[in-house]
């Protein structure tokens, strides 16, 4: 698992052992990191210098640098399922989706919310990409034309959060969509349909960051109270804190590893 923090650092854990694999340090706020799909690499977004790094997560070198890729501060960063685009949001309100060979941005949308864009997920076909924000709402967009996904009217997922949306998430399938807010919860959405299914509350803050097991069984969230929990929602159940009294930002996990760790947690 990683997590940016505002010690200006991104670092890398054992789930087995816990054991610290390694930890970079940048000269600005690192506000969201992600692995690639295929694990070979991680995105982190800028705070101050607005901007993007893709590193490789084998040999923990970077292989490229985008300042000023946005106006404002980045809040989110992520890779599409290929691993060949990265999208990102930021308090400009807009939206990029950029290529990470040749570094060209391919889309770009504007005043996407009526605030600030707090997160960014795709779907696991790529075409789609949902995003969160301090207007207490989540909007999904086609990649591909920059428009709503839409069956005749927009997708915008409202009345879920009682304040700023910080975090999104797709389930594998897209049947269902995860989020994390100020108002302490994790929502979760029937995409169909567009209304929430399901509210979880337990922790005592700003929920930032929130992710899905492959098997849909579990849910992992990371909030501003400094702790991590997993959720099983199969049983709606909260088990014991994963992780407490660290300050983190955001989080991700290499789903080959996920799924041996939810195992082993369940067990």
């Amino acid at each position: 698992v990683i997590a940016a923090s505002y010690d200006k650092t991104v670092r890398a854990w054992d789930l087995e052992t816990g054991k610290l694999l390694w930890k970079v340090r940048y000269d600005t706020f690192i506000v969201s990191c992600k692995f690639s799909p295929d694990g070979k690499y991680v995105v982190s977004g800028f705070d101050v210098d607005h901007g993007i790094c893709i590193m490789d997560a084998e040999n923990i070198t970077t292989v490229s640098v985008i300042k000023d890729h946005h106006t404002r501060s980045i809040t989110s960063c992520c890779f599409d399922p290929d691993s060949q685009r990265v999208a990102s949001v930021s308090l400009d309100r807009c939206i990029k989706i950029w290529d990470v060979t040749s570094q060209a941005t391919l889309l770009t949308i504007t005043k996407a919310h009526s605030n600030a864009i707090s997160n960014c997920c795709f779907t696991f076909s790529g075409h789609f990409l949902c995003t969160s924000s301090w207007d207490k709402n989540l909007k999904i967009w086609n990649v591909h034309t920059g428009e709503f996904r839409n069956r005749g009217a927009c997708v915008t997922l409202m009345q879920g959060h009682e304040g700023s949306v910080s975090s999104c998430h797709f389930a594998r399938d897209s049947s269902f969509l995860i989020s994390g807010g100020f108002d302490r919860t994790v929502a979760i959405w029937d995409v169909a349909e567009g209304y929430q299914k399901l509210s979880l509350k337990g922790h005592n803050d700003w929920v930032m960051d929130v992710a899905i097991s492959n098997n849909k069984k579990w849910i992992l969230s990371a909030s501003k109270d400094r702790t991590m929990r997993l959720w099983n929602i199969e049983e709606i159940d909260q088990i014991p804190l994963v992780i407490k009294y660290k300050k983190a930002m955001g989080l991700k996990v290499k789903q080959e590893k996920k799924e041996a760790y939810l195992k082993l947690k369940q067990g």
